[in-house]
């Protein structure tokens, strides 16, 4: 008898235990998304819903550790503990990815195909540019948000590794940026092919 009370009292507090994260995770979430909805165009934010676990991991923990910066990210990211970052990492990868809401120009679209072939994009982010692991997935990310990270290249804002080519990100300008921003976002459109 004694045992059965002791278990009647210890169940309530193990199911406590196992749904906190999730609690955590959906208050989480929904302070993520406030911003990162995708047909948010305020400031372009990127999509996060269905974007890699182990890139999205990554990018918090920089923003965390001040190893990148961009408002409110760092400072948001400041009081997340490893726990906190592995379950918002977990939890949104774990949603259909809802590409951006946004129009580029179609001569914007080509011009920029023409710098993914030139730079082979492909050889690191895919085919269909849904990179996969700590490589993100950018076709039909928001395209102002794409033009912006890739101008962080080229200004040493924030780090990318040599293209296909060997190149380096550091000769586009602001037009081919934009351009390729485009292109990444139209390629959300199209059916997967990998």
């Amino acid at each position: 008898m004694n045992k059965r009370i002791r278990i009647q009292s210890i169940a309530p507090a193990l199911l406590a235990a196992a749904i906190a994260p999730q609690a955590a995770a959906a208050d989480e979430l929904r302070d993520c998304m406030a911003c990162h909805a995708p047909d948010n165009r305020q400031g372009e934010v990127p999509v996060i819903e269905g974007q890699h676990a182990e890139y999205l991991k990554a990018q918090l923990q920089r923003f965390r550790d001040r190893h990148r910066q961009a408002f409110p990210m760092d400072a948001l990211a400041r009081g997340l503990d490893d726990a906190a970052i592995e379950r918002i990492a977990d939890a949104l990868s774990q949603r259909p990815w809802r590409s951006a809401d946004a129009s580029p120009p179609a001569d914007a679209v080509a011009a920029g195909e023409r710098l993914i072939e030139h730079f082979q994009c492909t050889a690191c982010h895919g085919d269909a540019m849904r990179g996969g692991d700590v490589i993100p997935r950018v076709a039909g990310q928001q395209p102002g948000y794409l033009a912006r990270q890739i101008h962080a290249f080229v200004e040493h804002g924030r780090y990318h590794p040599p293209t296909g080519t060997g190149a380096r990100m550091y000769s586009i300008d602001a037009d081919e940026a934009a351009a390729i921003g485009a292109a990444l976002h139209a390629m959300g459109e199209r059916p997967a092919v990998d």
